[in-house]
């Protein structure tokens, strides 16, 4: 179990470099997160914190299927155009087999939408994060507060 706790540290370490500058300045938002499943992706459930930086927004989640399997995601976006669209570019961890000992690295971009900016907020994103995702995208669906 120690050896385990030990990969995850480092993982995260090494995959979200910009997680401490990103929410140093505190969480300006707060949602709880749906996954939409496509092809053989469980559907996932949790929580998404987002954070303001000087070109954009730090995100980070941890969703999880009503079996168990795990995906820890961390990354950034940035605006493009205006009325709330995003670029997005993630890197995490994925625990979807549960017969694996270590779970998995996963990077991924993809394009997200939410308005308004400030109180009730609202978001949908579709990423291509590999290798969970490579084929259909995963589709999320958010809603929460935004200070």
């Amino acid at each position: 179990m120690r050896i385990y706790l030990v990969v995850v540290v480092v993982s995260l370490l090494v995959i979200f470099p910009s997680a401490p500058p990103a929410f140093g300045g505190g969480i300006d938002a707060v949602s709880l997160t749906i996954s939409i499943p496509f092809g053989g992706l469980p559907p996932l459930f949790g929580v998404t914190l987002r954070s303001e930086l000087p070109f954009g927004y730090g995100v980070a989640s941890l969703l999880i299927s009503p079996s168990g399997q795990t995906l820890l995601r961390s990354g950034v976006e940035i605006p493009i155009g205006g009325g709330g669209s995003y670029l997005d570019v993630t890197g995490g961890i994925a625990y979807f087999d549960l017969n694996a000992r270590f779970p998995a690295p996963v990077l991924g971009g993809g394009l997200s939408y939410r308005g308004p900016a400030h109180g009730l907020q609202f978001g949908i994103s579709g990423e291509l994060i590999y290798p969970i995702a490579l084929g259909p995208p995963l589709l999320i669906l958010e809603g929460g507060w935004s200070r």
